[in-house]
């Protein structure tokens, strides 16, 4: 182990990083607080600040999966639709399987220059975590009670506000709505097949409401032509466990993208309807929600 790797798995070093996190995330947001007072002025001004203040935020986070770790984060796409990334806004489709995901999304976005702006759909408790949670407050994150009752209005709501944002970003959504356990795929495979749906074996059956309601509310916004799907697994060490936020192991996160038009995309929330016709989608990625593991998308299996 060289001196770098040594000091990145020691805990004094741990508790360095979560100070200096701690200390710029707070006044950060305390600043965040104070461009409240530009927003009955210059609406546009105070979200390209809060775009950057949040990327002083993000990008620590970023740093933490890229550099600490060493993870690559390799991206498998056509090379006819990679120019379109970072230069049109997308919503970006991920699976969930671990508590560190996200991070995945946000390298997506860093890579592409949309880190700043990038946008989430998020429980509404996470508005009130501090930093990361408050930082996503003022960026005009889109939070959901997890009630479809409730979520109707106000998540449409939220991103009709969204439709005059001055900056480009990618909307992350994590579709299967929650992390994968084996418990959890049992159940979503029984309603799997009790509605004739196709079995997935490496992921829940996708929650179709907000991705629906987030095609039908960001439709023809801007440059937004296409999205972005995108898969990953992470992998679990020797006993089972997940990667943890300030493991220093490198991890391999694979993941196959590719453009989408938005016209054949359902806007209705039927579960059905969202398996779109397998001609529209990589051989690849059908491989990896039928049955496939990631190793097989590299091997062309």
């Amino acid at each position: 182990m060289d001196l770098a790797g040594l000091l990145k798995s020691q805990f004094l070093c741990h508790l360095v990083f979560c100070y200096v996190f701690i200390a710029s995330g707070l006044i950060i947001n305390t600043v965040q607080l104070f461009t409240l007072l530009l927003w009955p002025i210059n609406k546009q001004l105070f979200r390209k600040i809060n775009c950057r203040l949040s990327y002083c935020i993000s990008s620590q986070l970023v740093m933490l999966l890229e550099w600490w770790s060493g993870t690559e984060c390799t991206i498998f796409t056509d090379p006819r639709a990679y120019p379109k990334y970072g230069k049109e806004n997308a919503i970006v489709v991920l699976n969930h399987k671990f508590e560190i995901d996200f991070l995945c999304g946000w390298s997506l976005s860093e890579r592409f220059g949309l880190l700043g702006g990038s946008k989430v759909l998020a429980k509404k408790e996470l508005a009130y975590v501090p930093i990361i949670g408050w930082m996503w407050y003022f960026t005009e994150m889109v939070f959901c009670s997890r009630k479809w009752e409730q979520d109707r209005k106000t998540v449409a709501t939220s991103l009709q506000h969204l439709r005059d944002y001055p900056e480009k970003y990618f909307f992350l959504i994590h579709c299967e709505g929650t992390r994968f356990t084996e418990k959890k795929h049992e159940i979503s495979m029984q309603v799997a097949r009790a509605k004739g749906l196709p079995r997935l074996k490496h992921h829940l059956l996708p929650r179709t409401k907000g991705f629906a309601i987030t095609v039908r509310s960001l439709r023809n916004v801007g440059c937004l032509s296409g999205g972005v799907l995108q898969d990953g697994h992470l992998p679990r060490d020797a006993h089972g466990a997940p990667p943890a936020a300030l493991d220093p192991r490198e991890l391999a996160v694979l993941g196959l993208a590719g453009a989408l038009p938005f016209l054949p995309v359902p806007g209705q929330h039927d579960q059905e309807r969202v398996f779109l016709d397998a001609g529209q989608l990589h051989p690849c990625l059908l491989r990896g929600l039928h049955g496939s593991s990631m190793d097989d998308w590299c091997n062309g299996n």
